[in-house]
């Protein structure tokens, strides 16, 4: 549950926020004050915290570390590399939400087609690989054409966080996948403007 507020925030809120800063200081006539850098900068780092925190309580999550031994469980037991582990999420998760958006950012300053482009080949090339597996249908069983849409509005905001945060726990197979996983961050690092 909480999880999937943090999610829907990240989704609705946080990306586009830091989108919307980045593109006001590009397209700036004036001098950027460091306080406009900051806000950014803040914007990307809590929203890094709050993909850390999904990964970090769910990972630590004993349930889950029982379940399913070979996916959880990354993060040690030892509190120093509790910290190291959760710190470099965040710079992780902060930094390709950096990049992602100032992608798009420039992408958008060059023509609005581009940037719309962009996303929407990569998220079209996951649907049709979710399709094409048989691995489309979410795990909410309400039947009839609300699963469609419940199905196709999860894995899009799945999908979008995943891209923006690299939120760890979204390479699971019942979500992205980890090949998908580690297209995204290919394809975020090789966008890198």
């Amino acid at each position: 549950e909480l999880t999937t507020m943090r999610t829907i925030e990240m989704f609705a809120e946080s990306i586009p926020g830091v989108v919307i800063q980045l593109m006001a200081v590009a397209t700036s006539k004036k001098k950027v004050a460091a306080t406009a850098w900051l806000s950014i900068a803040i914007s990307a780092g809590t929203t890094g915290f709050a993909s850390s925190t999904i990964s970090y309580d769910l990972d630590t999550n004993p349930e889950f570390r029982h379940l399913s031994p070979d996916f959880y469980g990354y993060i040690p037991a030892k509190a120093t590399k509790r910290v190291i582990i959760f710190g470099t999420l965040l710079i992780i998760s902060a930094g390709m939400l950096i990049i992602r958006s100032m992608t798009i950012v420039v992408l958008g300053l060059v023509n609005k087609r581009y940037a719309f482009a962009f996303v929407g080949t990569d998220l079209g090339l996951y649907l049709l690989v979710k399709i094409f597996r048989g691995d489309f249908w979410w795990w909410m069983p309400v039947g009839g054409n609300i699963e469609i849409f419940l199905s196709l509005i999860a894995r899009i905001v799945v999908k979008i966080v995943t891209d923006f945060t690299s939120l760890m726990m979204f390479r699971n197979q019942c979500e992205v996948g980890g090949l998908q996983f580690m297209f995204g961050i290919a394809f975020t690092l090789g966008s890198l403007p």
